[in-house]
């Protein structure tokens, strides 16, 4: 895509993400401004989760087979409810100070995504992705150290 004179708004997956935080650090001539809004950033160098709950999730989501076998259990017997406080329970420290309002938001989200098979291969290759960064933070911060300010 090439477009002069515009701002361009691009959502993609974490693995494009990554891939165009290495293109502007490389080629930073082709790139005037990056800005990544939610990204999955991984922890400080020398860091890792110690809570057995999420590191056993992302390594079980990262094997072939069983990430989809994990997935499609996970689908079948959750509702949206349960899929958002799960997925909060795994990613924050305190998930009842979460506005409720965002809380019901996710909850209709998923519930619209429901049923979409795509979907499922959405979300491996997100949690693929987020897992391969978290087993080498320290490539993905140098990354973003070469990338332009």
């Amino acid at each position: 895509m090439s477009v002069t004179g515009s701002a361009v708004t691009v959502r993609m997956k974490p693995s494009t993400s990554r891939r165009l935080l290495r293109m502007s650090a490389r080629h930073p001539e082709t790139v005037s401004d990056l800005v990544l809004l939610d990204a999955a950033v991984p922890l400080p160098r020398n860091r890792f989760p110690n809570d057995p709950r999420f590191i056993a999730t992302f390594l079980t989501l990262a094997a072939p087979v069983a990430g989809e076998q994990m997935l499609k259990r996970r689908n079948r017997r959750s509702t949206p409810a349960d899929l958002v406080g799960e997925s909060l329970r795994l990613v924050c420290h305190d998930p009842s100070r979460v506005n409720p309002s965002l809380i019901r938001e996710s909850e209709a989200m998923a519930a619209a995504r429901a049923g979409n098979p795509g979907n499922e291969k959405a979300f491996l290759a997100a949690a693929r992705s987020i897992a391969g960064v978290l087993a080498r933070p320290g490539r993905y911060i140098d990354e973003i150290g070469r990338a332009p300010v």
